[in-house]
C-alpha cells in the first residue's frame, strides 16, 4: 500500500450496478494528515436505489472532506463501505464495480459543453420516476430531442420541490 498524486486529474469515474436491493454505502478515499488526530479522508453517500448499471462522473469538488485530508497530492486508498455512517448492510445487495479510473475533464471558466452527449445525461436520470414516464419513452427511442422537450416540460410544470420563489415570476 503505497500512495499516489491525483493531482493530474480532476474527478473520477466509475460504473456500479445493481441488482434493485435498496442498501446504502460510502464511497472513502483516505488522504490521512498525520498532523490531525482521527482519519482524513473525501467521502461520498451512494443509495443503491436503481436496478442496472449507472455512471458516476465525480469532480473532487464535489466530495465531501471528513477532518483535514492532506489532498489530492496523497491518496492513500480507495474503499467502498457498506457499514457506519449510519448504514444498515443489505446482505442480499449485490454490487459490481467496474471502470474505476481518474479522469481529468475540461473545466475552465467559460467553457462550452456539454461534457456528456445527450444518451449519457438522460441514462443517468432515473427514468422509473413514473413523472418522468414521457421523458422515458424518448429515450427508449433515442429521439433525443423529444427527451430533452419532455424533461423541459416536466420541470416547469412540477410542483416540488417547494421553492421560496416562482421562476415564472421573473423575467
Amino acid at each position: 500500500r503505497g500512495t499516489e498524486d491525483w493531482t493530474k486529474s480532476n474527478g473520477i469515474e466509475f460504473w456500479l450496478h445493481s441488482d434493485g436491493s435498496v442498501s446504502r454505502f460510502m464511497l472513502i478515499i483516505s488522504s490521512e494528515n498525520e498532523k490531525t488526530e482521527g482519519i482524513d479522508y473525501y467521502h461520498l453517500g451512494i443509495k443503491l436505489n436503481w436496478k442496472g448499471w449507472r455512471r458516476f462522473l465525480l469532480p473532487y469538488g464535489k466530495l465531501s472532506k471528513s477532518r483535514e485530508p492532506v489532498g489530492w497530492n496523497k491518496i492513500d486508498s480507495v474503499r467502498f463501505r457498506a457499514t457506519g455512517w449510519g448504514n444498515t448492510p443489505n446482505p442480499k445487495t449485490v454490487v459490481i464495480l467496474d471502470g474505476f479510473k481518474r479522469v481529468n475533464r475540461p473545466h475552465k471558466k467559460g467553457a462550452k459543453g456539454p461534457l456528456i452527449q445527450d444518451k449519457e445525461f438522460f441514462h443517468a436520470l432515473n427514468l422509473e420516476n413514473p413523472a418522468l414516464k414521457d421523458v422515458r419513452a424518448a429515450v427508449e427511442t433515442e429521439d433525443w430531442a423529444l427527451a430533452k422537450s419532455a424533461l423541459a416540460i416536466h420541470l416547469r410544470s412540477r410542483e416540488k420541490p417547494n421553492w421560496f420563489f416562482d421562476w415564472r415570476d421573473r423575467p
